[in-house]
């Protein structure tokens, strides 16, 4: 079971904790997790108001966000290469 809840109190498994921790621990801002959440891009689910990761998720998100900075760069080299064959210098 992911999590017990009864009236008073809500236990999230020791896994997962509110975007507002992971905010603080992982050194980024609610709004940006929130805005990630809301499209599709860090996995996350909701109790009563309060929406909640895990670590393992936010690993996930992070290694997506360099893959796609690496493909931009590579795709970047390789537009200054082609771009390189057609301009020379002037001296």
């Amino acid at each position: 079971m992911l999590f017990n809840y009864t009236d008073d109190k809500s236990e999230i498994g020791k896994d997962y904790f509110s975007l507002e921790e992971a905010a603080k621990k992982f050194s980024f801002t609610l709004k940006y997790l929130m805005n990630m959440v809301s499209k599709g891009k860090l996995k996350a689910f909701k109790i009563h108001d309060v929406w909640y990761t895990s670590e393992a998720w936010i690993h996930e998100h992070k290694r997506e966000v360099v893959n796609l900075i690496d493909h931009e760069i590579e795709h970047s080299r390789e537009y200054l290469k082609h771009l390189q064959k057609w301009v020379r210098s002037f001296r």
